[in-house]
């Protein structure tokens, strides 16, 4: 389930890099790691806060920095992971809350290549 939504979202995060809508792509690209980290973490059987069946924004950064699976995930990638959430997240927010900001067509590319690399990790994990 949640790997399908991860590629859904990745898969609208490319249509609209490439319709030049980056503020969206970019959105898009963090919400397709969030449902690929999700279904990670309920594979491990992790709980989360407030006993939902997904976690807080703020809850999938520690978790990420700190559940990835060590047996499944190498340290590096679990740093690639931790560093590609961490600015997912932060560019989402700048892109849906903050309108002076730029999100211009570099920066969404560089979001959605770290989407790729947290879905296909995930993909990877899920077999």
């Amino acid at each position: 389930m949640w790997t399908a939504l991860a590629t859904d979202n990745l898969n609208a995060a490319k249509l609209l890099l490439d319709h030049k809508y980056f503020r969206s792509a970019a959105s898009r690209a963090y919400y397709a790691a969030y449902s690929a980290l999700t279904g990670v973490f309920e594979r491990q059987r992790v709980s989360f806060t407030f006993g939902g069946s997904n976690p807080s924004h703020d809850q999938l950064l520690a978790l990420t920095a700190n559940n990835l699976d060590p047996k499944k995930f190498g340290i590096t990638m679990r740093r690639q992971l931790k560093r590609a959430t961490r600015q997912l997240q932060m560019t989402r927010l700048n892109a849906d809350y903050n309108p002076r900001t730029t999100v211009d067509e570099a920066i969404a590319r560089t979001m959605v290549r770290h989407a790729a690399l947290v879905v296909n990790a995930a993909m990877e994990n899920a077999r």
